[in-house]
């Protein structure tokens, strides 16, 4: 399964964009040392990589075997740390940023989202600490992480809901112990993970969240303490959603259920393996701007226990669905060497886990240049289809245009075919098709979409969803920005484009010539949009036959200034909010200056948000180094402007999905 942002990642490496940044390992281990008596904690200080400048943790591997160690902790220090990679003393730090127990598999952060540090950041130090279950010599158990310099929009964090306090009776079945609170923060959390632990007794560990401190309550997780103690995604614990916003008006609720059947006296939580905890760690991701209370992270009471009047099911139901919907994950991780990746898109966490398998390695392909774009489709039979577009031979460096954009390599158009149709799974090729048309394709477009004036709208509108649901486009769209022009080919006739805009190799801004055009979408009607793109800073209509109609810039046809009230705006207006006049608010900006005359900085991917349920039809663009997403109308008008710091520091590409709605890809 291919996820968008992966997807996108590698584009950018193969756009040698990668290059900018650097990624290197490093090392959190113990120092050989030799531990003599069951349950002995040893903690080791160490310094961020970079020191004087910020870098971003991006995945944290363990090293570790849990014969020996019962759990790693990771704590984030906000303050430098003296005695480097020496055992001594623990609790000097208090951020907990990564734990580990029962041969957990690695982390991998989503992209745009890490641990910064550095003396800049708050975390300026690591505390590892290792508690040991049995005695071992010259023992190097650790962690390992993968560190980068690029800058990471979304900050990762911890929030550790615990009981200390709490008292197991002996011989009871299913014996809960609840932690409820609310979490203070200035902006808004994601959570895209949890993980629990508890000891031998633990049968279940339970998430809620209660939304502004009312029910019915959201399932966050169901979690077996008796695997592996990984933070897993929320989909992988039975939770409804990929990822779940919690505001500061919201209760985070958890449940411990425990079996003593087999004890005879108390049991108390405690340090100890003969000691049980109630541990449910949440890791999100949020703003930079975001800062907490004083709650340092975590809760240990419960706060709100009239709340679980909202929890419909006894303690021995949640053992059992959680044994029953837990079942899966020890399998898959026993089957193969595995690594937990939280995949988000922004607000929204999409989490899966991803096992590690060998590439897929494309056949039949002799040479495979700089990808530049990707598309897929669902074929009839129900199978996925690649298509990937790619330059051969040519590539896209900093001494490929002059000054006035022309494109200084010659007429060297690609010897080979720049279009493969990839089986993703198996990596055949089984079509491909574009020799000596292009010399730098920018991007692919399947469109659905027909001539309106084929037939009427109800008609129109039944033919492009059956072939949307047949996996049949109704046309291929192409962008080259050496050649300054756009084609379009009929599905399945790939000999030459049926419509071609633009004049070849000759930069322009008017009605018939680009300026390095760089996407395309096909609006319901058949109208063409062209984002124009590198040097220019407009997008250009035209109607399905290749007419002119309009184009525009950052603001739109309208040409008004913004207003500075700020209005609550749906994603899609409605027919009826058009029918009078609408300011366009932006409460991104909270100066008073005019922006009249800015323009896009890259207009850089198109996508269509189609008409549903009497909504307007737009057009959305992103506006790469601005880091914005604008909406219009298929007339011209904007919409809204998104671009809180989120999207930071760029925007790549965007693109609608009916389920999921937006994605956005920020360059990171």
């Amino acid at each position: 399964m291919f996820r968008f942002s992966q997807l996108i990642l590698l584009l950018h490496c193969a756009l040698q964009i990668c290059e900018q940044h650097r990624v290197w390992e490093q090392e959190l281990k113990m120092p050989f040392v030799n531990v003599e008596q069951q349950d002995t904690y040893m903690c080791a200080y160490f310094q961020p990589s970079l020191l004087n400048g910020t870098t971003f943790i991006r995945e944290i591997l363990p090293s570790a075997n849990r014969s020996t160690v019962h759990h790693i902790i990771l704590k984030g220090c906000s303050h430098p740390v003296t005695k480097i990679g020496k055992p001594t003393q623990c609790g000097m730090c208090q951020t907990i940023m990564y734990a580990w127990g029962l041969d957990a598999p690695p982390l991998r952060f989503p992209l745009g989202v890490g641990y910064p540090t550095g003396l800049n950041a708050l975390i300026k130090g690591f505390e590892l600490e290792v508690h040991y279950l049995n005695p071992v010599k010259s023992d190097h158990s650790g962690l390992r992480l993968i560190v980068t310099d690029q800058i990471q929009p979304r900050i990762a964090g911890v929030f550790l809901l615990l009981r200390g306090d709490a008292i197991i009776p002996p011989g009871v079945k299913s014996f809960p112990i609840d932690v409820s609170c609310r979490i203070s923060f200035t902006i808004p959390i994601t959570i895209m993970a949890i993980r629990g632990h508890a000891h031998s007794m633990g049968r279940s560990i339970i998430g809620y969240r209660l939304p502004h401190g009312h029910g019915p309550a959201q399932l966050l997780g169901r979690v077996n303490p008796q695997l592996p103690q990984a933070f897993y995604p929320l989909k992988q614990l039975h939770s409804e959603f990929d990822g779940v916003e919690v505001g500061d008006d919201d209760i985070i609720m958890a449940r411990c259920v425990y079996d003593s059947m087999s004890k005879t006296q108390d049991v108390g939580m405690g340090p100890t393996h003969h000691d049980e905890m109630c541990n449910m760690y949440i890791m999100y991701h949020s703003s930079p701007l975001n800062s907490f209370g004083e709650q340092e992270g975590m809760c240990s009471s419960d706060i709100y226990g009239s709340k679980w009047k909202f929890i419909h099911e006894s303690p021995d139901e949640s053992v059992k669905k959680t044994l029953l919907e837990t079942k899966h994950l020890n399998s898959s991780l026993q089957k193969s060497s595995s690594r937990l990746l939280l995949a988000a898109d922004n607000s929204i966490a999409s989490v899966q886990t991803t096992l590690s398998s060998e590439n897929v390695i494309l056949r039949d392909v002799t040479l495979l240049g700089q990808v530049s774009s990707v598309e897929t489709r669902v074929t009839d039979n129900g199978q996925h289809e690649l298509i990937v577009l790619h330059r051969g031979s040519n590539t896209w460096t900093y001494n490929s245009f002059n000054k006035e954009f022309i494109y200084q390599n010659g007429a060297e158009y690609i010897n080979t075919e720049t279009v493969l149709h990839v089986n993703p799974v198996t990596g055949n090729v089984t079509q491909k098709w574009g020799r000596n048309m292009f010399i730098l394709p920018h991007s692919i477009t399947l469109s659905y979409f027909m001539d309106s004036n084929a037939t009427n709208d109800n008609n129109l509108r039944k033919e492009q969803q059956r072939r949307r649901n047949k996996g049949v486009p109704n046309s291929v769209w192409i962008t080259d920005v050496a050649l300054h022009q756009v084609f379009k080919f009929d599905w399945m006739k790939w000999d030459k484009p049926s419509l071609t805009l633009g004049i070849p190799g000759k930069p322009g801004n008017n009605k018939h010539q680009f300026c390095q055009p760089s996407d395309v979408a096909i609006s319901s009607t058949g109208d063409i949009f062209i984002s124009d793109g590198y040097c220019n800073s407009r997008i250009v209509k035209f109607s399905s036959d290749g007419t002119y109609i309009t184009e525009w810039s950052v603001l739109g046809l309208s040409n008004r200034e913004y207003q500075y009230d700020t209005i609550h705006m749906p994603v899609s207006p409605s027919q009826e909010d058009w029918a009078g006049e609408l300011s366009y608010p932006d409460p991104n900006y909270s100066s008073s200056v005019n922006i009249r005359g800015l323009d896009f900085k890259v207009v850089h991917s198109l996508t269509i948000i189609p008409s549903e349920d009497g909504t307007l039809e737009q057009v959305c663009a992103a506006d790469r180094e601005n880091a914005a997403v604008l909406c219009y109308t298929l007339n011209g008008k904007l919409i809204r402007r998104y671009g809180d710091s989120s999207l930071q520091p760029s925007v790549y590409a965007i693109q609608y999905d009916p389920v999921h709605k937006m994605y956005g890809h920020p360059m990171i």
